[in-house]
């Protein structure tokens, strides 16, 4: 049985658009919120996708042994197993609302999230698209 949804018109579209960018809007305000695009980057290489993308070499590097131990070195966790990895692209409008990661719901569980690190990559001047608070 496949599920499926009927075609949306371009005006309702349109509203669903609306209504949805309203109310990402609104929880931006007062709590955790964001608005960019993302490349999965373990499910893709999982699955196989995309296979002569560069992010993939990048994800076997941060996954190779000599750089797990680097890791474990830097940050003093010695049980440390592997990198997660995602793929952000900011576009005008874009942001990310500052946060801790501590008490989001897809956030993983304490036991595994163990620690953060952001890299961002800009041509030109590059100014930060997170919003602190």
């Amino acid at each position: 049985m496949s599920l499926s949804t009927p075609p949306l018109s371009r005006s309702s579209a349109t509203g669903s658009k609306h209504t949805l960018l309203t109310s990402i809007l609104s929880r931006a305000q007062d709590g955790f919120q964001y608005l960019f695009r993302s490349y999965p980057m373990v499910a893709a290489y999982l699955k196989g996708e995309d296979p002569d993308l560069f992010l993939h070499y990048v994800f076997e590097w941060l996954n190779d042994s000599r750089t797990l131990e680097v890791l474990r070195r830097i940050t003093g966790i010695d049980t440390l197993v592997k990198v997660n990895a995602q793929a952000t692209l900011y576009r005008p409008g874009h942001f990310l609302t500052g946060h801790d990661d501590s008490g989001l719901p897809r956030a993983a569980p304490p036991s595994r999230l163990r620690a953060v690190h952001d890299a961002r990559l800009a041509r030109g001047v590059g100014r930060s698209t997170a919003v602190s608070r």
